[in-house]
């Protein structure tokens, strides 16, 4: 009887293995770092360039540039989307994926917005440019390899 539990062990044994751990895609997902520059220095959205809403005379308290500053990434089919988070500089970002182990390598759309509410007809400081319907940004990602946005020149 003993040996027929042994040989069963080591008919499931490979099996089993596959079984753990989290599955392959997991394995392949990595949390994306980047940077976003214009005309190769680091990117800072001028909060005096934003154009407030009709009545307004500043930024709301607490929001600062990098604080309306969106980037979006999303897969070519539109599909899925993952947003970055945005460091408080406004030229820095990652994008965790939904459950914070990354996202697959690949060819993503990126989307980048800069509004001081969250409606989409509050103004824009990139002027519509690069909203997900419009924006030509196209960037691979690859595992370890920071991406790199320059917004004067977005299609790389």
């Amino acid at each position: 009887m003993h040996a027929g539990v042994r040989l069963l062990a080591v008919l499931m044994a490979p099996l089993l293995a596959g079984c753990g751990g989290g599955d392959k895609a997991d394995a392949d997902r990595s949390v994306v770092k980047g940077k976003l520059v214009d005309k190769g220095n680091a990117f800072s959205l001028d909060p005096s360039k934003v154009q407030l809403p009709k009545g307004a005379t500043g930024m709301p308290p607490g929001v600062s540039g990098s604080s309306t500053l969106q980037i979006v990434f999303s897969t070519l089919d539109g599909k899925e989307s993952y947003p970055a988070r945005v460091g408080p500089e406004g030229d820095r970002f990652d994008v965790p994926g939904n459950d914070g182990k990354g996202i697959k390598p690949g060819k993503y759309k990126v989307s980048i917005t800069a509004r001081l509410g969250m409606t989409p007809d509050m103004p824009d400081a990139f002027k519509g440019q690069f909203t997900p319907e419009k924006t030509q940004i196209i960037r691979e990602v690859k595992a370890g390899e920071e991406v790199v946005i320059d917004v004067s020149k977005p299609q790389g």
